[in-house]
């Protein structure tokens, strides 16, 4: 199978990198930094508070606070050929195996997510918040290292 990412020219790889650097920082970097924080010996009720933290208030600044399903659509289009990069190239990540497996771990942050504002936090919950963040982040580090090779 050819790799979308190595398809690209130079000129393109080289804004792919940027909007993944971008995506590494905003969402894979704040999706789990809380829960990476507490440590794996942490009580239920601090994971639970590092995961609500991770995962509904992942980009926060003067603009207010943005969820991590927020911020991973702003990312997608650009990579799934709705909308342009920065140099103006349209990629198309969708058969990509570190994009579809990021993709896959949003779906089910954005379950998650669903349920975290209705209230839920058993542990079940919040493990599966843990290891979809995880997923997320080893997933944009993974794409952005392949973006970045000559």
């Amino acid at each position: 199978m050819r790799d979308p990412v190595r398809a690209l020219s130079t000129r393109s790889r080289r804004a792919l990198a940027e909007h993944l650097g971008r995506l590494r920082h905003d969402l894979g970097k704040y999706i789990s930094l809380q829960t990476r924080w507490a440590g794996p010996d942490a009580s239920a009720a601090v994971l639970l508070a590092a995961v609500r933290a991770d995962l509904l208030h992942t980009r926060r600044g003067p603009a207010g606070v943005v969820d991590a399903p927020t911020v991973w659509v702003e990312f997608r289009v650009h990579l799934v050929g709705q909308a342009p990069l920065s140099d103006g190239a349209w990629v198309d990540l969708t058969s990509d195996g570190d994009f579809g497996r990021l993709d896959a771990a949003m779906v089910e942050v954005t379950a998650v997510v669903c349920e975290l504002r209705r209230g839920a936090g058993d542990t079940a919950l919040v493990g599966r918040g843990v290891d979809a963040a995880r997923v997320v982040a080893q997933s944009c580090r993974a794409l952005h290292r392949r973006a970045r090779e000559d």
